[in-house]
């Protein structure tokens, strides 16, 4: 699992509704929200090709012209090194690699 290929999902979603869905299905996929519009995570190879049908479809709807969704393949060690622009790591970075299986301590 620790070497697993992460995924950066970001999106610009027109319609409420379609918003919902997808943050629904990329919830239930096990990605965590990193921000209001992008998201983190890995998932299963199987299952990957099952949740694009999903969100293609979401996509393909009227209300979701314009809406545009970005997925970004990182390496493990790169979003490790990620810091925020005052050098400090983000609160919830070792959550968002699996290396806590709890944001509470």
């Amino acid at each position: 699992m620790l070497n697993r290929t992460l995924y950066i999902i970001m999106y610009d979603i027109t319609d409420p509704r379609v918003l919902q869905k997808i943050a629904t299905i990329l919830t239930q996929e096990g990605l965590e929200r990193m921000n209001y519009s992008v998201w983190i995570g890995s998932f299963h190879p199987a299952r990957k090709l099952m949740m694009k049908e999903k969100i293609l479809e979401l996509l393909g709807l009227p209300d979701a012209e314009d809406s545009k969704l970005f997925i970004l393949p990182v390496k493990r060690a790169d979003v490790k090194k990620m810091r925020s622009l005052n050098g400090r790591k983000p609160e919830n970075l070792d959550y968002w690699l699996g290396e806590l299986k709890t944001m509470f301590c």
